[in-house]
């Protein structure tokens, strides 16, 4: 298979408007909008996904949270606190206890907005090299060495898969969506493989999670229902 085509009723069809970043008050999330055509306006699959519990994240971010306190209290130790100074130390131990607990609470999503960063520029890379376009970094500078490190590891990751690999490019970043579900979603790439449709979704993260296999079944599902293809 060397094309992949929507069927008549969708073809007119595109994205007309695209909203990111959404906070939504009822769920307390930033959440992402697609509007294609004069459909109702369509939450975006990984917006949905967000709704599931991530036990495992929560335990992360409690790890970092310890961690940071951990290492800033064996880096800088206390002092002791002098007996004719007592009310002065009290009040100043307040305050650093106050400060600690707002820098290792913000530990974990520090550490996420850089994988979040590094997780953009792979992908932004991936989906200009598959167009045969160049890229420039968007994050390099805030990256730091082992930022930069994770960004070049997962590059190679692809190269080495991609020279292994049989898959012919179809669609690559193209905005799909489900009239009867309501939804929509951009996969990464759409391509055939053997004769047959497959979808890909690249992630950068350590592991592979459930959620995983929901996302990109809503990716699939949707390219079936636009094009008449299994």
């Amino acid at each position: 298979m060397e094309t992949l085509s929507l069927l008549p009723e969708y073809a007119g069809l595109e994205v007309t408007h695209r909203q990111d970043d959404v906070w939504s008050g009822e769920t307390q999330m930033f959440e992402r909008w697609y509007q294609i055509g004069t459909m109702p306006s369509m939450p975006s699959v990984t917006t949905v996904l967000d709704m599931i519990g991530k036990p495992g994240l929560r335990d992360w971010k409690m790890n970092k949270a310890w961690e940071h306190a951990y290492n800033v209290a064996i880096a800088d130790p206390w002092p002791q606190c002098p007996e004719s100074e007592v009310k002065r130390y009290k009040t100043s131990w307040r305050a650093r206890l106050d400060a600690l607990k707002r820098e290792s609470k913000a530990a974990g999503p520090t550490i996420m907005d850089v994988a979040r960063k590094i997780g953009n520029d792979v992908h932004g890379n991936i989906a200009a090299w598959l167009q045969d376009q160049p890229y420039e970094m968007q994050h390099g500078e805030e990256l730091g060495d082992q930022g930069l490190a994770q960004y070049k590891q997962a590059l190679d990751s692809y190269t080495s898969w991609r020279e292994e690999s049989d898959v012919v490019p179809l669609w690559t970043e193209r905005t799909i969506w489900s009239s009867k579900y309501q939804y929509a979603g951009s996969p990464d790439l759409v391509g055939s493989e053997g004769g047959r449709v497959v979808l890909l979704d690249w992630k950068t993260g350590a592991g592979v999670y459930p959620e995983y296999g929901a996302q990109v079944a809503a990716y699939a599902n949707a390219v079936e229902e636009l094009t008449g293809v299994k």
